[in-house]
């Protein structure tokens, strides 16, 4: 009887993820293009500065990603997962947010105003925008350091 409501449990949360990041832009797909004035990181991926496209789009597994590939030749493309995904203004801009870390862009988050929605990526392993203190079991915030946000102008269009 506990395994029945284990899997019934796992489910239901797995049925409540997909229907989080699986907003109203995944239900279409969606192109467009942006210039990273700086070497950029977004999740796993380091992009050198340059003109890039992207489409974001849905696998056959059912998982919504962003393809981002660079218009030099011989330049980098990469997949990455989309986030969570929530919404946000309507306006007639988009962007990607990142946050500047020196002579490093790193992406936070793309927001789609055509859309009004707005989704956040993973901050790429060793990023530390904050210092923690463990005490015990919980963790204490013991300072933030300055950020400084950068918005990287998108024009999107729908297949």
């Amino acid at each position: 009887m506990n395994m029945n409501r284990n899997f019934v449990k796992g489910f239901v949360l797995t049925l409540a993820l997909t229907a989080v990041t699986a907003g109203t832009v995944s239900a279409q797909d969606l192109q467009g293009k942006f210039n990273l004035p700086l070497q950029t990181r977004w999740a796993l991926a380091n992009l050198p500065a340059g003109n890039y496209s992207f489409e974001v789009t849905a696998t056959q597994g059912g998982q919504h990603v962003v393809i981002v590939r660079s218009k030099a030749k011989g330049g980098p493309a990469v997949i990455i997962p989309l986030g969570a995904t929530e919404p946000s203004r309507r306006t007639n801009k988009s962007a990607l947010v990142c946050v500047r870390q020196g002579s490093i862009l790193i992406v936070r988050a793309l927001e789609l105003g055509y859309f009004g929605e707005t989704t956040y990526f993973r901050m790429p392993r060793g990023t530390r925008v904050y210092a923690q203190q463990r005490s015990g079991q919980s963790l204490t915030l013991v300072a933030e350091a300055p950020e400084l946000i950068e918005r990287v102008v998108v024009t999107t269009f729908q297949k």
